[in-house]
């Protein structure tokens, strides 16, 4: 294995996993909870992010440099366990994804194309992902570099050109709300920050695995101050009420936005960025997918098949299994509660394993002599 992955490119990757189908979503679901609190809550789950990052960064740092993940599990777990571990994170890199390309189509045929069958549009999104998958992680995180350092002068551009729009008025006011409540109202943001996960897959790549823990803590940190910004943008000028009752509010933030007379649909230059970013994360679950199942299951042949097989599973899962109306609410509680589980308390329950499991060889070795 090449470690080719620098610190940058990890904070990049982390926030390419977790902000492209995060900002869709959260504006409205937080607002749903604590209205205009929604800011604060986003800013305590950025914070329990952060914790979550450096534990797991730290979990990740102990890797050997060029060992993939599931491989260096083995030796601390023991080859059975590890084996489960990757086969169980391979399919839960498989579920994300079928979720998460479902709720873009789901998006993308609401918005732009309308009377394209979501199978077709699913099929499309499909190869790109193979193909984003085959190239490997250096050039996906090469592209992600990119994306960040390009998505934080399209948002700040976003709030000069609507700041005219805005209302200060419309967050008082201000922690109306109960702590309880605002804690509660950031347990779907945690579980989106959960997704920092992925450096466990990352720390491997790296020229310095150790800096996984830095490269983690950043990526949560620039995420969630995108998060914080686009929702008090999204308060400002709607207010909590009217951004409740909107389906994706930063669509139609942007769509506010006009620059004279010369330049019309100035959110199709936005919603242009976001799909690159949307195809990147989905791609990067893919490869995690394909990755894990190539490390567990040792193949004896290239990776074009397992892609390829791979691939048409996802396009089936994603085209056959979703139903037509699904309950919006049920479905992001049920999402949460796997993020936080499959990202928090499983490589949470691995790390303790395998601590009690060397220190259990170790007694035995001391026994020994």
């Amino acid at each position: 294995m090449t470690q080719t992955v620098t610190k940058l490119q990890c904070a990049a990757l982390v926030m390419t996993t977790i902000l492209p189908t995060a900002v869709l979503i959260l504006p409205k679901t937080v607002m749903n909870s604590v209205a205009q609190d929604a800011w604060i809550s986003l800013l305590v789950s950025t914070l329990g992010g952060v914790v979550a990052a450096f534990a797991l960064g730290r979990f990740a740092a102990g890797t050997k440099g060029g060992v993939p993940f599931q491989k260096g599990l083995g030796e601390s777990t023991g080859r059975v366990l590890a084996a489960l571990a990757g086969l169980a994170l391979a399919a839960y890199y498989f579920s994300i994804a079928s979720t998460a390309l479902h709720e873009f189509i789901t998006f993308i045929s609401a918005e732009m194309l309308e009377y394209t069958p979501k199978i077709v549009l699913k099929g499309a999104a499909v190869l790109v992902l193979m193909y984003i998958a085959a190239k490997g992680i250096e050039p996906i995180a090469r592209i992600s570099v990119l994306l960040m350092l390009t998505s934080f002068p399209l948002l700040a551009l976003s709030v000069l050109l609507t700041i005219s729009k805005m209302t200060w008025r419309q967050i008082e006011p201000v922690g109306e709300h109960s702590w309880t409540t605002i804690a509660l109202g950031g347990v779907t943001p945690l579980g989106w920050f959960s997704e920092v996960a992925i450096v466990l897959l990352v720390a491997p790549y790296m020229i310095r695995p150790k800096e996984a823990v830095k490269g983690a803590v950043w990526g949560v940190l620039l995420t969630g101050t995108e998060l914080i910004v686009m929702v008090l943008q999204s308060l400002f000028v709607f207010g909590p009420n009217l951004v409740r009752s909107m389906e994706y509010s930063m669509v139609d933030l942007v769509g506010l936005i006009e620059v004279g007379n010369f330049v019309e649909r100035v959110e199709v230059f936005f919603i242009t960025f976001w799909m690159s970013t949307v195809f990147l994360k989905l791609g990067i679950f893919l490869f995690g997918t394909i990755h894990l199942l190539e490390t567990t299951l040792k193949l004896p042949f290239d990776r074009s098949p397992l892609l390829l097989g791979v691939g048409l599973l996802l396009w089936a899962d994603t085209s056959y299994n979703w139903p037509h109306d699904m309950n919006q609410d049920l479905t992001t509680g049920i999402t949460t509660a796997m993020l936080l589980v499959c990202n928090l308390l499983f490589p949470l329950a691995l790390a303790v394993l395998g601590r009690l499991m060397r220190a259990n060889k170790q007694a035995e070795g001391g026994a020994d002599a």
